[in-house]
């Protein structure tokens, strides 16, 4: 019933149109994000196969402590160089938008990740998506 009604996040978390941007500007800041994501997007394929290689390694009766070095080492590349990216974004969406606008846009990404990484996870609030012992939800 709850979940007919509800109308799906925008998939960044940000709904332009609530920021009262004009079509122009909205474009602009969707091209921005675009532009972004598609310099990100290698990284965080790179970082997760680092991360399943890592996860694998362990799992080894022996892991390999040069592997497992080398693994941790370009993880944490990659999320340097995800992070300067993000700044990057945040300053063009800053010249982009107005203090206000980019304020709304900076909340609205809050809520969104908020949601999706601190278990409100499709409309499941609460203390960080905690429902009790074992994960059992009570009716």
């Amino acid at each position: 019933p709850g979940r007919a009604t509800r109308t799906p996040a925008p998939r960044q978390g940000q709904n332009l149109q609530s920021l009262g941007l004009s079509a122009d500007a909205q474009a602009q800041v969707q091209a921005t994000r675009t532009k972004y994501r598609d310099q990100l997007k290698p990284l965080w394929q790179d970082a997760r196969s680092a991360h399943q290689s890592l996860r694998a390694e362990l799992q080894k009766p022996t892991p390999d402590d040069a592997t497992l070095s080398q693994l941790e080492d370009r993880m944490a590349n990659d999320r340097t160089q995800m992070m300067s990216i993000r700044q990057q974004q945040q300053s063009e969406l800053r010249k982009e938008l107005t203090p206000t606008q980019y304020a709304k846009l900076m909340m609205a990404r809050a809520r969104f990740f908020g949601r999706h990484m601190y278990g409100g996870h499709r409309g499941q609030g609460g203390q960080g998506g905690q429902t009790g012992g074992g994960g059992d939800v009570q009716p």
